[in-house]
């Protein structure tokens, strides 16, 4: 997979990025041969995209081998002991850490999404999945309020509860006293029709019973005044029954608040009339002190002469259950819902959004502009979450990154947004750096690329060697004296003899210019202080025969015991060099271009060495 994409504080260095996907690298692994750093998986899917079967580096296309590919540990190590912030920065999460960190803190992470336990389909976070599945998960486990019967809250809506059937069939008896039996369900449809029902007088406005209206009729002063023959002199009204009447605030009886009414002894100048309906049934029926005693006089709701009640039953119809689950008056609803309901709609002070109220702290955690104070704490305190990455990028003061030359002795630690001031500056300073460290790497490299180049030990007294371009080389001696060709070193066994073979494809000494020339050399070991000296054993140094026809094969073969006093095969040591031993004139030139030995341009070589002796491990 590609680099880390974790959100680095300060900016991670250019020389620390993969020269590829260009994020920090991850699982980093370096070429020799350029020290281009790359993640271990994007070298490798650039390195199998290359058809032609020559390897080639990504950045500058020079050849590579996969010898010249190795781990970088040191910058993994320097990596994963970085500092970043946690990903859920901008949902609220205010951890910071090194990188090697940050896995075991995603697990625990209360921002992180995590999938519904009920298998709903959302992703809530887990600082919120307890609300989520005590109020809002479909799938919740409740239960019924009248059987107890445990279900999903999808299956509660339309669960058909038989408890709830039994007691709609229940039958009981009118509450407003006129003694009608009915089921409960059509409770509310009798009393529209009930004769004891309280309606308004449209002419005075007081509330009376249905049933006494004509009783009421006959006692009311402006019903009485308008009839003809109700004028007296002098402009006085007269009526019927000397009797004091009642007014009501009709305001005060829909919130049912009750009032004494005044007296009043003289008329004023009558209201409009009022249309002659029946109240909401919610309010046309109230207990009395003797159901069903009513004589045969009106009585006024609000009077001195009775107190009137209500059951909890007969208030039910002016109770409202808002879609919050809370159940509120009539007269409560506007200000309930406008200051009071968790579910009413309020506009986002940062980014005037509308969502529901209880909502509000849920859509803080994500809105683009929310101030959030910098991760880096260079002072500013009000960054909108949609500015923070372009803050730290270029505006935030603790943003300190290091020179990208640092690897070649720039010890600068400048502030992001000077980075490229300080380059254009030191433009001198920075070549020198380099030049001194390309020096020093390619004594390192010239030192350690004979060992790098072959990676493969050969510890089975046995190795074929596999000579490519060969007529290139022999053209190469031929214009440069003492041009020579080197083996991979191979050993008798893993703590055994370390030999290479030497080459000459123009020849050495007495075959110069007219034959092949081969030797075999002793090496310093690692394992020599353990072994018995001199080497005694055979070598056999062998030119394979590639002909088609394998029982016409002629291998060129030679081999040798080597002499207890021969020095080329005494301990050897670092300070000396020695040609070895072997055949100045091993095979011709013109047996070379006319047999088999080359072909396709690539020779082969087989060197076997059977020894006798091995360490006393």
């Amino acid at each position: 997979m590609p680099g880390h994409r974790s959100f680095f504080v300060p900016a991670v260095a250019e020389n620390l990025l993969c020269r590829i996907c260009h994020l920090p690298v991850r699982n980093a692994v370096q070429i020799s041969v350029c020290g281009h750093r790359f993640c271990d998986s994007c070298l490798n899917s650039a390195l199998s995209e290359m058809r032609n079967g020559r390897l080639k580096c990504p950045v500058d296309s020079s050849n590579i081998d996969y010898s010249e590919i190795y781990a970088d540990d040191v910058t993994n190590q320097l990596i994963m002991s970085l500092t970043v912030i946690c990903d859920q920065y901008k949902e609220g999460c205010k951890w910071k850490g090194q990188l090697k960190h940050l896995k075991t803190h995603v697990d625990e992470c209360k921002y992180v999404l995590a999938d519904c336990p009920y298998i709903c389909g959302a992703k809530v976070q887990k600082c919120e999945m307890s609300e989520h599945t005590h109020k809002d998960c479909p799938k919740r486990r409740v239960n019924c309020p009248k059987c107890r019967r445990e279900m999903t809250y999808e299956q509660l809506k339309s669960h058909s509860c038989p408890a709830k059937r039994n007691a709609d069939e229940e039958m009981i008896t009118c509450p407003s006293g006129c003694g009608a039996r009915m089921r409960k369900q059509n409770k509310s449809q009798h009393l529209r029709i009930c004769p004891n029902r309280w309606i308004y007088c449209q002419h005075c406005g007081t509330e009376v019973v249905y049933r006494d209206r004509q009783e009421h009729l006959s006692q009311c002063r402006v019903y009485n005044s308008r009839q003809p023959g109700g004028i007296i002199r002098g402009g006085a009204k007269r009526s019927s029954v000397n009797t004091t009447s009642v007014r009501f605030d009709v305001q005060n009886v829909r919130n049912r608040s009750r009032h004494r009414a005044s007296v009043i002894h003289e008329v004023p100048t009558p209201p409009p009339p009022l249309r002659s309906v029946s109240f909401p049934a919610s309010l046309n029926h109230i207990g009395r002190d003797e159901p069903g005693g009513f004589g045969s006089q009106a009585l006024h709701r609000g009077s001195s002469r009775e107190q009137m009640s209500r059951s909890n039953e007969e208030l039910d119809s002016d109770v409202f259950t808002c879609t919050c689950g809370r159940r509120i008056l009539r007269g409560q609803i506007t200000s309930h819902m406008s200051d009071h309901c968790p579910r009413r709609l309020t506009h986002c002070q940062h980014c005037s959004i509308q969502i529901k109220y209880e909502d509000m702290q849920t859509h803080h955690q994500s809105c683009p502009a929310f101030p959030l104070s910098c991760p880096n704490n260079c002072g500013v305190a009000q960054i909108p979450r949609s500015e923070v990455d372009r803050h730290l990028s270029r505006n935030c003061r603790s943003n300190v990154v290091r020179c990208p030359f640092e690897h070649a002795g720039c010890k600068q630690q400048i502030p992001q947004r000077g980075l490229q001031r300080h380059l254009d500056d030191y433009v001198h300073k920075h070549l020198e750096l380099v030049s001194d460290l390309a020096i020093q790497q390619q004594k390192e490299i010239n030192s350690l690329k004979e060992i790098v180049q072959h990676c493969k030990p050969y510890h089975d007294s046995k190795l074929i060697w596999r000579i490519d371009n060969f007529w290139e080389r022999f053209d190469q001696g031929k214009r440069k004296p003492g041009f020579e060709l080197q083996s991979p070193v191979f050993y008798t066994s893993i703590y055994g003899y370390k030999f290479k073979v030497v080459l000459f494809p123009y020849g050495n000494g007495s075959g110069e210019g007219t034959h092949l020339s081969l030797y075999i050399r002793l090496l310093p070991g690692e394992y020599d202080a353990l072994l018995r000296w001199p080497y005694e054993g055979e070598v056999t140094l062998t030119l394979m025969d590639q002909s088609e026809d394998r029982r016409a094969r002629r291998h060129i073969s030679q081999s040798f015991s080597p002499d207890p006093n021969w020095k080329s095969f005494q301990r050897p040591t670092n300070n000396t060099r020695s040609l070895g031993f072997g055949y100045p004139q091993f095979v011709s030139h013109r047996g070379l271009e006319s047999t088999g030995y080359v072909k396709d341009d690539t020779l082969f070589l087989k060197v076997m060495v059977d020894c006798k002796h091995s360490a006393d491990v």
